[in-house]
Parts: C-alpha cells; structure tokens; sequence
C-alpha cells in the first residue's frame, strides 16, 4: 500500500444465505481498485460502503468522520455519506438530455457544492456533448456523462461498479485516461471494483484483492509481480499490456513509431500526430522471446529487456520483462507455455528480445 492519508477505513461482517462477507481495510487518496473473481464480495463490499447494503457488524469513516458504527447504531443515510457512485449499468434517464442528466444529481444530494461545473466538464470533454440525445452517445461518452453526474454533487470519494466491463479495449483505454484526471486534477479519491487484472493494473495505485469474502492481500499495484500468490491462473487469461507512450513519427506506409519507456515501437496507424501522446495495448500472448536478437524476420519490433520475474500459473508462465533499466516499476508481462520456458532455459535477470509484430499492438489516441 502507499503512504498517503488513510481516506476511507472500514470493517464490516455481513451473512447471506450462502456467502459471508469479512474484511476489513483503510483506502487512501488515489485509485483503489476492489479485485476479485465473480462472487468473491466485490459488489457487497461497495454497497456497504455506500450504505445501498447494512453491515451485520462494522465499522466505516470516511475523512475521519464515522458514517457507519454497528455498536452504536450510527448508520448515516446515502445522501449524507458525501460519496459519489456510477452504477455498472450507468442508470441515466433516455428522457433527459446530457446536461439535465448531469444536473439531476445535484438535486438529492445535501453535499456542498465545491467543484466548480466548468472543471467537471473540462476535465471529461463533455462540452460538445451537453445538448445531446443521451440515446445518442457512445458507451465511451456515456460513461464519461455518468461520471460527471456523480462528481457534480461534489463526493469526497467516488465509487465505480466495474466501469470498463461494458467496453472494448479503444474505449477502455481512453475512459482510464479519464479517471486518472478525475483522481489528479479534481483531487477525488476512487474506488473501483473490477475482475480483469490488466486493467486494474492500467489504472489503479493499490490493488485490494478478495476471495469468497475475504482480503487475502492489500498491495501496490507496481507490485502485482512481486505478490503471485494473490492472483489465480484466471486472472491472467487474456492479460493486456498498457504502456503509455508519444508518438515519435507517423509513416507513409501507415505505421508509426512510438517512444514508451526509453524503447521504440513500431504499430499500426495514421492520422497521428509527432508528440502526440497515446496508449499502447498489447496483448501478453502476442509477444514473442527470443534469447538472440532478431533481424532477418517480419514482425517489426525486436526489443531488448531484462527478466525481472518468471511466474508459473496453473496452466501457462508468465514473465515479466523490464524495458527501461532504470525503472523496475515498468515491465511487460509476456505468456509463454511451460515447454517454451524449459526449452528457452529462461532465467530471471537474463537478456532477452521481445518480439511483437506492429499489428499486435493497439494504438489510442
């Protein structure tokens, strides 16, 4: 976990018929991303948070002001808790333009008003979006409306109900760009839960992990790598790369080249602009080893790195690889099979190439 100020702390028991939710924890100023597989108490543990579900037992403050306390039946309602929340279904009214969906929030919530409309919409690029057709926008663009109507009742901390599950990886990308300016430039501490380990990894500062109910762990994201026995084999299924990136030059054959962490991509794409700052997603599955460098081939990236981590799952490796020497904190995380890894003879520390053909890898803007 971080050092920063401990925001939200919480402890809470509650029993269903057939699942128990225990755990406890402190949350601090940047994102937190609730992780787990599907039943382990994600969506229990933010209803609790928000006061939508009533703990057994517990506790909850939140900026050190007790919200919840089971010992003395303190329990403040929703609209006093000073929390925003973004369903996963996004709940906004077809019958209401962006704008008045935007407002309506406001309009249930005793918060004081202390983030100015203008910064909300700057920091979402909403502006062009306030007089339309809310049946007429993109998954992307309802998502960035629905985020703005929770920050208009002014939240000391916000919640999201797995806000990228909807969306393809363009717009997941782009909607990450988003948060992490909410969190940044609006100063709004967040919490969201999700199932999908590389995309709590793209955004997220601290990972809280549950299984049937219960934190097995509360970690640094950059330490994902260093903590394998939090995750299971599942969680790496279909595991996406996120690296961030400016655009070095655009091509006439349509590729760019793309400057991220002190190495160079070739990709895919046109309409770019040099300098320009973009999201690499690659796929941990479409990245090649090799222990000798590359030439004569087609793919056009050939990457030097650095083992830093070799990591055997129940039915695949993964290894993790260092691209700038002198940040460990940045790796891409490549799956190879068990035989791959026996005939390479990988070792942790040794030099390798990547090989990643230019179509592997998704560019966004």
């Amino acid at each position: 976990m971080t050092n920063s100020k401990n925001i939200l702390e919480f402890e809470f028991s509650k029993k269903f018929d057939n699942f128990s939710l225990n755990c406890k924890g402190k949350f601090d100023t940047g994102i937190t991303a609730i992780f787990g597989p599907s039943g382990s108490g994600k969506s229990t543990l933010l209803n609790c948070i928000m006061g939508f579900t009533n703990p057994d037992t517990g506790y909850l403050s939140l900026n050190g002001i007790e919200l919840y306390n089971s010992e003395t039946k303190l329990n403040q309602k929703l609209e006093n808790r000073n929390m925003g929340y973004v369903f996963q279904d996004l709940m906004l009214f077809p019958n209401m333009n962006v704008e008045k969906n935007i407002n309506y929030g406001q309009k249930f919530s005793n918060n004081p008003s202390r983030i100015p409309t203008e910064n909300i919409i700057q920091t979402l690029k909403i502006s062009p979006l306030m007089k339309r057709d809310i049946r007429n926008l993109s998954g992307g663009e309802m998502q960035r409306v629905a985020l703005a109507r929770a920050l208009k009742t002014s939240p000391r901390i916000l919640l999201l109900d797995e806000p990228l599950s909807a969306l393809d990886a363009n717009l997941r990308t782009t909607l990450i760009t988003y948060l992490k300016s909410v969190n940044k430039y609006l100063s709004i501490p967040i919490v969201c839960i999700s199932h999908s380990l590389s995309d709590v990894i793209s955004f997220s500062d601290s990972i809280y992990v549950l299984r049937e109910g219960q934190n097995i762990g509360h970690i640094n994201t950059i330490q994902t790598q260093t903590y394998p026995q939090l995750f299971s084999s599942n969680d790496f299924e279909g595991f996406e790369n996120i690296l961030t990136g400016n655009i070095i030059s655009q091509n006439s054959d349509s590729s760019v080249i793309i400057e991220s962490n002190n190495k160079q991509f070739v990709a895919v794409g046109s309409e770019f602009k040099e300098d320009q700052k973009v999201t690499l997603v690659i796929n941990a599955s479409d990245i090649l080893i090799a222990t000798e460098n590359q030439i004569n081939i087609s793919a056009r990236n050939s990457i030097e790195s650095k083992i830093v981590k070799i990591q055997e799952t129940h039915s695949n490796v993964l290894v993790y690889c260092q691209l700038d020497k002198n940040n460990s904190e940045n790796y891409l995380a490549v799956q190879i099979t068990f035989d791959a890894l026996k005939k390479l003879n990988l070792l942790e520390g040794q030099k390798i190439y990547l090989i990643i053909k230019a179509s592997s890898i998704l560019v966004n803007k």
